[in-house]
């Protein structure tokens, strides 16, 4: 009898316990409800709405811890990326790169001072953008190098194909040895253009400006070392060999080599010392 007592006793208790848990969390969700529901009184929809606003930080606590590592990436290589390009859109004006240019800039101060604001993941957005903004003008740039490239490795295929054409260079060894070295600089130079296809196929722009530059050095010192008046008259007896060399060194003035020097070193022309 007393056992069946302290069973029904037992089985009260633990009911009571039950009931009294239940009250308890059901009233401290109500108290979390109610205090979630305060805190977000007087919020805007677009407040609600952004991960990066006070309210919502809870819930991308995630995407926040992973946006700052990101956005710190962005900042510094986008930055880098920039000024490669201010260089580039100031030494060649006429290819109207100027309004691109300042969009990107504009585009990334916008990410930058979301991040300075705390609002990462809307800074990781802007900034992602602003790297394919970056990206498509380094396309358009690359363009322009690869014809510029391909139009001073032209002149200097003649050249060395003119040189390697004069009797002279057969007997003299000074003359052979200049024209051994520019047909390894001409080889090299080629080389680097195909070098700059392959970075412009894998949409690698910025690494094909860096190849284009290389090969544009290496036909720089092919024109200064055959293209001049010095070689005229000295080696060009034949009319059609004095003909010919007067046009290349027409066309070799007409490619702004200063300008050119100063670019594949990263330097503005207009900054270098005179």
């Amino acid at each position: 009898m007393k056992t069946r007592l302290l069973v029904i006793l037992l089985i009260i208790c633990t009911a009571v316990f039950f009931v009294s848990t239940s009250q308890v969390f059901v009233h401290a969700q109500q108290a979390d409800q109610s205090k979630q529901e305060g805190s977000n009184a007087g919020a805007s929809k677009e407040q609600m709405e952004d991960p990066d606003s006070r309210m919502r930080r809870a819930d991308f606590y995630l995407e926040r811890f992973a946006a700052v590592e990101s956005v710190e990436r962005l900042m510094k290589d986008n930055l880098e990326e920039i000024y490669l390009l201010k260089v580039i859109v100031t030494n060649f004006p006429e290819s109207g790169w100027k309004e691109d240019y300042n969009k990107l800039y504009e585009t990334y101060k916008e990410g930058l001072q979301k991040y300075y604001q705390r609002k990462v993941i809307g800074a990781q957005k802007v900034l992602t953008d602003n790297r394919k903004q970056i990206s498509e003008l380094f396309k358009k740039a690359a363009e322009k190098y690869r014809k510029d490239t391909e139009e001073m490795l032209d002149v200097c295929a003649k050249s060395v194909l003119i040189v390697s054409l004069n009797k002279l260079t057969r007997y003299d060894p000074d003359k052979n040895k200049q024209l051994m070295d520019n047909t390894m600089r001409l080889r090299v130079g080629y080389g680097q253009t195909d070098d700059a296809y392959e970075a412009t196929v894998n949409h690698k722009f910025m690494y094909a400006i860096y190849h284009y530059r290389v090969a544009k050095s290496y036909a720089i010192s092919i024109m200064d070392d055959l293209i001049n008046e010095a070689m005229i008259r000295k080696d060009f007896q034949e009319p059609d060999e004095e003909k010919a060399i007067r046009d290349l060194i027409n066309k070799k003035n007409s490619f702004d080599l200063p300008t050119h020097r100063a670019d594949n070193q990263n330097k503005i022309k207009s900054q270098q010392p005179k």
